[in-house]
Formats: structure tokens, sequence, C-alpha cells
């Protein structure tokens, strides 16, 4: 996203499921904004957590309000090392460590997907 966007806020609601099938209800987080005009958010994780779900609202300097997706959660990130009822699973063992920041959930995805999203919130500016 462009520094000179006329994106004021972004909201990101997330949503995380544990092993046995229960959702949490939804949590809302105000990104920050850097220096550099990009949006950064941070959820911590622990080892019960199967997914999480997420999905953003973009606040114009408007007033305007645009959900990213306009219906629903748009990304779901999976869990490959998890924690459930004394046991560990999954094909990934890095998340035993008990220092472990992240467990079970690649970064990554999780940064490549928020960038997905900052990407489609600017195309769609731009064609209103």
């Amino acid at each position: 996203m462009d520094d000179d966007s006329n994106i004021s806020n972004i909201r990101w609601i997330t949503q995380v499921c544990i092993n046995s099938g229960i959702c949490y209800p939804p949590q809302e987080t105000h990104m920050d904004r850097g220096d550099d005009g990009e949006f950064v958010g941070k959820l911590d994780t622990e080892p019960g957590y199967s997914y999480i779900n997420w999905k953003f609202i973009i606040e114009t300097e408007n007033g305007s309000e645009s959900n990213i997706p306009d219906v629903g959660f748009g990304w779901r990130v999976w869990s490959d090392c998890w924690f459930d009822n004394g046991t560990w699973g999954g094909p990934e063992t890095y998340c035993q460590d008990e220092d472990s920041s992240l467990p079970g959930f690649t970064i990554t995805l999780v940064m490549a997907s928020i960038t997905m999203a900052a990407l489609m919130v600017r195309r769609d500016l731009g064609n209103t």
C-alpha cells in the first residue's frame, strides 16, 4: 500500500478455533501504522489453537468502511503443530518448545495474507 493512500485505519477481526471444534467469539484489533505507512498487527497464539479465521475492515479518511471480504471471514490459517488433551500432534514439532512465540502457525503465510488483503483494498479503492 502506498504511503499516500487514503486509508486511515485497519481493523483486523480474528476468530480462534480450538482442537475440540469450538470457535471463540471474534476479537477486533486496530492495526498500528508505522512511519513508513505499513500497517502491522500481532496475534499471540497458544498450542491448543487448531486454526484462526480473519478478515479486515478498512477505514478511509472520508469515514467510509470496506469489509474485506464483504461477508464472513476471508482467510484461515491451520496449525501444523498442536496440543490436545496432553498430547502433541501434527506434522511439525517446533511448537513443542515452550519458548515458541507463534506455535503451530507459519508467520510467513499470515503476513502474505495480510499483504494480499492490502493489495485487494488498494485495487478496490482505485475502482471507486
